[in-house]
């Protein structure tokens, strides 16, 4: 199920609490695009990536649960263990190719995925009405007759294109146990057109397709699974790690021990002063771990090469990832991911588990737009009720940021 919302404020007021959004900007200046001199990714400190986890953990596990996973952790994490040797393992994966997980990732979150690649992985966009006189129209906004793209920006570093080729020349192609990729950018011959289908007709268009798939949004869907599903689920943001050189995505574990004491005492209509200090240190925190993904230190695309690290190297999967704290932390039952343009547009995609919800937003100057999507087959989870749920939150939250009369 696919639900649509549109939240708007209803009135700015003076003292206006703003929140850090990351937009993606396009240079002005034309620049070699698809070859851009980001840096590479770095691997984290293991020690950090370790420590993080367990912080991640704590809003979501009992205290007994915890200590377990601690001492499993621990014994990963110490000086000559297993942990350091697949650490250096990665170190050297890092050294010698040009992005130590993205290939990993790749191969395991995508080829190897045998579920159909709409809704699972392939997003959706609604973009805004176009009139066109005709189809001949339609293929002429999509034409570009310059082969470099300016380069983008995020909070003033340059994103990495090197993935934009491989959006005009590459094919998935199937596969008994995993899909590859064919890619033909490297051919002696440019490729010179695109195949577009339509109404069932295939054709040829020589012409490129290009296709261009916080802190206070992701508090609201969080709650809303304290709201209506009395738990603090296991739930991630999307972050971009295109500041690097082959980057793809890491994971912003929303639930924090901040955000978790600020939901808690968010119902709680009598104690304004002390839930907006609630708020400002859940939002302090939730941009804290935003910071360190944007540097390349986020801990889950770490522990997922940890992991198989391990079994490119003919060992056993670690206990910390057979661990059953692993598995609750990594099913994923809310996912969002903000996605920013200048139009109001609003892009959606599935859930990462069966009992799970997808929120994509899209902030604009004064509205919100968001696309909540759930499985039908799940009986616990309904798109409606969460977007109905989280209007009301947003609304909530927008009375406790009003300035007192």
């Amino acid at each position: 199920m696919l639900f649509l919302l549109t939240f708007s404020p209803r009135r700015v007021t003076k003292r206006e609490t703003r929140f850090p959004v990351s937009f993606v900007q396009v240079s002005p200046r034309q620049e070699p695009c698809f070859y851009s001199t980001v840096p590479p990714q770095p691997v984290p400190p293991l020690t950090q990536t370790l420590q993080g986890y367990l912080r991640a953990l704590e809003p979501l596990l009992p205290p007994e649960e915890l200590n377990h996973t601690r001492r499993m952790v621990q014994e990963f994490g110490r000086p000559g263990g297993l942990g350091q040797q697949l650490q250096e393992g990665l170190e050297r994966r890092a050294r010698l190719t040009k992005n130590w997980v993205s290939d990993l990732w790749v191969q395991w979150a995508y080829l190897e995925s045998r579920q159909p690649l709409a809704v699972h992985s392939n997003p959706a966009i609604s973009l805004p009405r176009r009139d066109y006189n005709d189809w001949r129209s339609q293929l002429l906004l999509t034409h570009n007759e310059q082969l470099e793209l300016p380069v983008e920006y995020m909070r003033g570093k340059p994103l990495c294109m090197e993935l934009y080729p491989l959006l005009f020349s590459s094919s998935r192609i199937p596969g008994p146990k995993h899909d590859y990729v064919a890619r033909y950018s490297n051919s002696r011959r440019s490729p010179t057109h695109i195949t577009v289908v339509r109404n069932y007709q295939v054709g040829r268009a020589g012409a490129w397709l290009f296709l261009c798939a916080n802190a206070a949004v992701c508090l609201p869907p969080v709650t809303f699974s304290c709201r209506v599903h009395s738990e603090v689920c296991p739930a991630c943001d999307i972050a971009s790690q295109r500041m690097f050189r082959g980057g793809r995505t890491e994971y912003i574990r929303s639930p924090t021990n901040q955000a978790l004491k600020f939901i808690l005492a968010f119902d709680d209509r009598t104690v304004r002063e002390a839930k907006l200090e609630l708020l400002r240190e859940a939002v302090d925190a939730y941009s804290e771990l935003t910071a360190q993904a944007l540097r390349g230190h986020g801990i889950d695309r770490h522990l997922l090469g940890l992991k198989l690290q391990a079994i490119e190297e003919g060992l056993s999967i670690p206990k910390i990832f057979m661990d059953t704290a692993y598995g609750l932390a990594t099913h994923w039952k809310l996912r969002t991911g903000q996605v920013p343009t200048n139009t109001d547009s609003v892009m959606c995609f599935g859930p990462l588990v069966p009992d799970g919800y997808a929120v994509c937003y899209n902030p604009q100057a004064d509205h919100v737009h968001f696309a909540v999507t759930a499985f039908n087959c799940c009986e616990e989870t309904n798109a409606e009720t969460m977007a109905r749920t989280l209007k009301e939150t947003l609304c909530d939250l927008q009375e406790l940021l009003q300035p007192t009369v």
